[in-house]
């Protein structure tokens, strides 16, 4: 399936039916919608125009630095959107981002899709794109949720260490709650997938000319390897995130924890 000029520019006069109603409506959010219509253009010009010199190139060091410079550029959207602190928030996101795509990418590309030319930008930012697609929102909230459970539940955290349990020991419950939260949302999407939300991958591949099969193989692939990446890079942005949770002294830091460490000698109460 291709697109001419003409057939692109009829496509984008389908922007006036919900102009005309906005219009019809007397609402005020006309001018917003223009600059949303017109960032969405800019941002799909300046990534194809990305995508074109790297097709043009055939340079395996371009693509894989193109590769890494989505993950930063992705990493740091996630964290401004969660208003998460630069170094506290962005390096755990971008680390776990980038082992999520790494693991997951790579297996993807030589043993799901047994690509014979993995680094090629046609195989390699597709997957690239895909996986960092589909973590925008999970690293954040991990973090938000983990940071949210040390400054509201500080006190525990010293009351575990209190009774005996290790700095790991202690901080397994936060994360757990965090990774809780966030997988069972991404559980209820997985559920609702095909039935309340269309699947882009299976109508597209239908679309280019795949064969039917093959099409809804790779719809099926797609999420489980967004899911499996999700998981990977959740571990690893809390586990980064707790060496930056805590001062020289092994104290929660006051940006992370509302509670203070109890003075030598005082009894905690349960």
């Amino acid at each position: 399936m291709e697109i001419t000029l003409i057939g692109f520019l009829l496509g984008l006069l389908l922007m006036l039916i919900p102009v005309y109603m906005i219009q019809a409506c007397g609402a005020r959010f006309l001018s917003k919608l223009a600059v949303a219509f017109v960032g969405m253009l800019v941002k799909c010009a300046a990534l194809g125009a990305v995508l074109w010199l790297l097709q043009s190139w055939h340079s395996i060091a371009a693509n894989v630095c193109a590769a890494l410079l989505l993950m930063v550029v992705a990493a740091l959207v996630e964290s401004r959107r969660a208003r998460l602190p630069l170094l506290s928030g962005y390096v755990p996101v971008l680390s776990g981002m980038v082992a999520g795509v790494v693991v997951v990418g790579l297996y993807s590309l030589f043993v799901v899709l047994g690509s014979k030319q993995p680094f090629e930008m046609s195989s390699l930012m597709p997957v690239v794109g895909v996986l960092c697609g589909g973590m925008l929102s999970v690293n954040a909230k991990a973090l938000m949720y983990y940071r949210m459970g040390l400054r509201r539940h500080g006190q525990m955290y010293y009351y575990l260490l209190g009774n005996g349990a290790t700095r790991s020991e202690a901080l397994s419950y936060f994360r757990k709650r965090a990774m809780e939260r966030v997988v069972l949302s991404y559980v209820s999407a997985m559920s609702r997938s095909v039935v309340a939300s269309t699947p882009f991958v299976l109508w597209t591949a239908v679309a280019c000319g795949l064969d039917v099969l093959t099409a809804t193989a790779l719809q099926v692939t797609v999420i489980v390897a967004m899911f499996s990446a999700s998981a990977v890079t959740m571990m690893v942005t809390l586990a980064v995130a707790s060496h930056h949770s805590f001062d020289a002294y092994g104290r929660l830091k006051g940006g992370d924890g509302g509670a203070t460490a109890p003075q030598t000698g005082t009894k905690m109460e349960a």
